[in-house]
């Protein structure tokens, strides 16, 4: 029994990062045209994310691996790159729900406010909940934070060749 329970978890986890790596957030009319400059947000990671082998900094350098090549950059304060992640430990596995948006703050008009108010627009949202072992599960975190970076630089480059056709 421990052994089907075995080879189910780790099928899970092979569709989980398969389906990772291929899943594209898609954009709804361009919405990454001319966002050229993105500051890295990370949400302040709790104990539990800890527990589970996940740090702030490794979450940058995958954020960075993921980014590079991209044709945006990173650094800027207009729009930012938003990484959530909460995790759940349990005895020797781990679950995390990783989440990233690009992210306007700002003045927008809006009905009751045709002059603007403050507003938060999230321009593109990606995510998934992946489950490993504890031991490895940092890893796994940062691994997976990168492939979703690289499915906004896809998504990124597709909204701002169409800029560039017409």
């Amino acid at each position: 029994m421990n052994l089907l329970k075995t080879a189910c978890v780790v099928a899970i986890f092979g569709l989980v990062l398969v389906a990772a790596g291929g899943v594209s957030a898609q954009t709804l009319n361009g919405t990454l045209r001319d966002v050229n400059n993105l500051e890295i947000a990370i949400e302040p990671l709790d104990s539990d994310a800890r527990d589970c082998g996940i740090g702030e900094s490794k979450l940058i350098e995958a954020v960075t691996e993921g980014a590079e090549g991209a044709g945006f950059t990173l650094g800027g304060y207009d729009y930012a790159l938003y990484l959530r992640i909460s995790s759940l430990p349990r005895a020797s596995d781990c679950f995390s729900s990783i989440d990233i948006e690009v992210r306007y703050v700002g003045k927008l008009a809006l009905p009751a406010y045709p002059k603007g108010n403050r507003a938060r627009a999230i321009l593109w949202s990606n995510g998934i909940v992946i489950f490993s072992a504890r031991n490895q599960h940092g890893k796994e975190v940062t691994a997976v934070v990168t492939q979703l970076v690289q499915s906004l630089a896809a998504d990124w480059s597709q909204d701002n060749a169409r800029q560039r056709a017409g």
